[in-house]
């Protein structure tokens, strides 16, 4: 594409490490480059970085565990066990950070508990958002730390290890009459996933709607950072982990829903995700998306 003379370039990386020598080329050329939802660190030649609020992606995915076991009422303790995302997807540290904020409380008040006490990205960190490594480590589990005890919730961060997660607890005799499912989050309302909650396994999912992104956006102000402000948020990211002041939610454009399980599930499967609830559109860059459950 380089070659053929394009103007702009948007690219939407997998592995953002192993594209240096493209964007050098297409600096060399003139031509701008827009990283899109996933930062691409490293290079001084990405112009611009457009991503969803991550961190309230997870701050969304805490809530529904929160509200569905009944923790602001008082309810608890409830056994929980933590998933993250790729460790190599800057995203992923979003997401850990943004549920982590409201599930945290709850921990360290006793209302909430890690029976096997692994915390952290290093250590609940999913290599390449892998289903399967998820439904591995859940397997390792629950035979290390339920023998007799249940699981009550699973924070995931994907519908990809949603899936591989309630497959292992599956086999062990949940998502039963006699042994519910636990409460188990997601993101990105995949078919499989929305197919699941409509079951009664899956509990919730995050769907971000990108469609709406280009209709609902001041033109040139939201969603759009410049890279060196992209590089920024992830250093203060890293800072904030390391005990540094507490931040806002970082900036992002687009339509965020908070998807329960319910007969409104429908409405996705028949391609209609617009009539799922209403929403607040991003009128600035900092703008949080609204959460709505059905």
């Amino acid at each position: 594409m380089i070659t053929k003379g394009v103007k702009v370039l948007v690219i939407a990386a997998i592995d953002g490490t192993t594209l240096s020598g493209a964007l050098q080329k297409a600096a060399d050329k003139g031509v701008k480059v827009i990283a899109y939802d996933r930062l691409i660190r490293g290079s001084k030649n990405v112009d611009y970085y457009t991503t969803f609020d991550n961190f309230q992606v997870g701050v969304l995915q805490a809530n529904s565990i929160v509200d569905k076991l009944g923790l602001k009422q008082g309810k608890g303790p409830f056994n929980i066990e933590l998933f993250g995302g790729s460790p190599d997807d800057n995203n992923a540290f979003f997401f850990y950070d943004g549920a982590m904020s409201v599930l945290k409380p709850y921990i360290d008040g006793g209302k909430l508990v890690v029976r096997s006490k692994q915390m952290g990205m290093d250590k609940v960190g999913t290599l390449r958002w892998d289903g399967a490594v998820a439904q591995a480590r859940m397997d390792n589990l629950l035979s290390a730390f339920y023998g007799k005890e249940k699981v009550h919730a699973v924070l995931s961060p994907y519908d990809g290890l949603s899936i591989g997660i309630l497959s292992s607890l599956k086999g062990v005799g949940y998502c039963t009459a006699a042994q519910p499912c636990p409460v188990v989050s997601g993101q990105d309302a995949e078919i499989p996933s929305v197919k699941s909650m409509l079951k009664g396994e899956q509990y919730s999912t995050v769907f971000k709607d990108t469609r709406d992104r280009p209709r609902h956006r001041q033109p040139g102000r939201c969603g759009a950072v410049r890279q060196d402000a992209g590089d920024q948020r992830h250093q203060d990211l890293q800072q904030r982990r390391e005990g540094g002041a507490e931040l806002p939610a970082e900036a992002g454009g687009g339509r965020f829903e908070q998807l329960e399980a319910s007969a409104g599930r429908q409405r996705l499967l028949q391609g209609k995700p617009a009539e799922v609830s209403p929403w607040t559109p991003c009128s600035r860059c900092a703008a949080s998306p609204s959460a709505f459950l059905v």
